[in-house]
């Protein structure tokens, strides 16, 4: 999903949490280091539910991609709730050898989308957060407008979002150790 897309899809659930909550959730664009920066500045925020993280696949990805980071991002990030998932479409030059897409790679490429919160906020927030990200999901108009961004939605229980991240973290980790893919 392209940077705009990703950016309307925070301010749509940033829209349905104000809603939802009756407070004004106010959408923050910190770009930059591949979405590190944005990352590290919640890693760092306090742990009271006000400051949130639009968790992507960039997060999984760069857990291993850089060997620097200022934070641990499974360590340091509580996920509250899944809100989308994407598959990605592959273009490969007819001159390259192979047929089908596990013969390029074996692992399933999808994009996903999420929210999360510095570790230590407490259970009661993130369950209620994740309450209202789920109902705002099940929302006729939100699951339209997901489906147009190329999204389908991903309600998950904290947990259930948490193992989802780190089995990404883990299969993107895979791919970049086999692949020994560096940053430029």
């Amino acid at each position: 999903m392209p940077r705009a897309a990703r950016t309307t899809l925070a301010r749509l659930m940033g829209q349905s949490l104000s809603e939802q909550l009756g407070r004004q959730f106010v959408i923050e664009n910190r770009p930059g280091a591949g979405s590190n920066l944005a990352t590290e500045t919640v890693v760092h925020a306090p742990p009271d539910g006000y400051t949130l993280l639009s968790v992507n696949t960039s997060n999984a990805i760069n857990s291993t991609l850089y060997d620097k980071l200022n934070f641990n991002f499974i360590d340091d990030i509580a996920p509250v709730a899944g809100i989308s998932r994407a598959s990605q479409v592959m273009v490969v030059n007819p001159s390259l050898p192979v047929k089908t897409v596990a013969e390029f790679i074996t692992y399933e490429a999808i994009t996903f989308h999420g929210i999360g919160a510095p570790k230590g906020t407490p259970a009661d927030t993130i369950d209620r957060l994740n309450k209202e990200t789920n109902s705002g999901l099940a929302d006729s108009k939100l699951k339209t407008r997901l489906a147009e961004l190329g999204g389908v939605p991903m309600p998950m229980t904290p947990a259930d979002f948490r193992k989802f991240i780190a089995d990404e973290t883990e299969k993107w980790a895979k791919v970049i150790r086999t692949a020994n893919i560096k940053p430029e």
